[in-house]
């Protein structure tokens, strides 16, 4: 990763002790899970989703996009009649 970003990011510079680094985003990762297991559990329910066909002589269009850190971002769309 962190090669990636030295490559990419020019504002990037890697960490001066990495196993320091490597360290501190474990502990934080084992504080954040330990504080998960304080939520209380749901009750989960199993949802099939799926494509429903839009009514004859119609068409749907679906979408779907993303952002990251409010600067890239892509989208995907797919327009199908009623036949899929």
């Amino acid at each position: 990763m962190w090669r990636n970003r030295e490559i990419h990011d020019d504002n990037f510079h890697r960490p001066i002790d990495p196993m320091q680094q490597v360290l501190k985003i474990t502990n934080d990762y084992y504080v954040s899970k330990s504080a998960n297991n304080c939520v209380v559990e749901r009750t989960r329910m199993l949802q099939n989703v799926g494509w429903k066909p839009p009514e004859e002589g119609r068409v749907k269009l679906n979408t779907d996009c993303a952002c990251k850190d409010g600067r890239n971002a892509g989208c995907v769309c797919i327009l199908r009649g009623s036949d899929g």
